[in-house]
């Protein structure tokens, strides 16, 4: 089912990632229009007329659906301060 982008929980998925990573992780999300839009167009773009653009820290990824997005931040990527702080707990065990 394709959703109208403001209809994606862009804003929590967001404070979602800064809670896992922290504040000061560089992330940075882009919806990138596949199509020529004209800036007067007052309609709603849908998911799947763009693809996601996706900064965390040195990383840069593409996506095609906001859940891969929010299955990027919240699930797979790794920060550096998540690195660092396993790297500690096994010098500690």
């Amino acid at each position: 089912m394709t959703r109208i982008l403001s209809e994606l929980p862009i804003s929590q998925t967001i404070f979602d990632a800064e809670k896992k990573h922290g504040i000061d992780t560089h992330m940075v999300i882009e919806c990138i229009s596949r199509q020529d839009i004209p800036e007067e167009n007052n309609g709603e773009e849908l998911e799947d007329s763009g693809y996601w653009w996706v900064e965390f820290e040195n990383e840069v990824k593409t996506f095609q659906t906001f859940d891969e997005v929010q299955k990027f931040l919240l699930d797979d990527a790794v920060s550096e301060g998540s690195k660092w702080f396993e790297k500690i707990k096994k010098l500690t065990e």
